[in-house]
């Protein structure tokens, strides 16, 4: 059994950037089997921070998963996914916040029609690991892109620029 203090110790190496990728790894796993949560929060973090792409993908990936299946429900479930004359094409697409790596997970569906200067879009992205989803419309008739903490404003704010593209 580790004592706080060794605890806090190892939590300052990990923070310090003291261990490898494979050494944190260790301490990860190591901390689960031992019931460690400090430790186990820290070295996951470290890894995701400074991992390989394998350590961020196990535990960025079902983070991207829950969000991409947020936006395809929501496109769904109001026949979104299928818009006709659709200059952009259909489908649920990464974003680019989560291509720049400015978010962990951004997806997004769009239509834009023959003429339009821009399309219309609805996004959901969550930024990092502790951060919450947030939602984001763009339309041409918006001087910039609106962001809602809330899924039914966002909703609300898609249909109504829609529309009112659609005149």
């Amino acid at each position: 059994m580790l004592t706080p203090e060794k605890i806090l110790e190892i939590i300052k190496k990990i923070v310090n950037g003291d261990y490898t990728a494979s050494q944190l790894e260790n301490l990860y796993n190591n901390a689960i089997r031992l019931g460690y949560t400090d430790i186990e929060c820290t070295a996951k973090d470290a890894l995701i921070l400074n991992g390989n792409h394998e350590h961020k993908r196990k535990f960025l990936a079902p983070i991207q998963e829950k969000v991409k299946n947020l936006v395809y429900e929501i496109a769904e479930q109001h026949n979104w996914l299928n818009f006709q004359d659709n200059n952009v094409g259909n489908g649920i697409k990464s974003g680019g916040l989560m291509i720049n790596g400015s978010a962990i997970a951004n997806y997004y569906f769009s239509y834009k029609q023959k003429g339009w200067t821009r399309s219309v879009s609805f996004a959901a992205t969550q930024t990092n690991v502790k951060s919450d989803i947030y939602y984001s419309v763009h339309s041409p008739n918006l001087m910039e892109e609106i962001h809602c903490q809330n899924l039914d404003d966002a909703l609300f704010l898609f249909c109504s620029e829609l529309d009112e593209q659609m005149k």
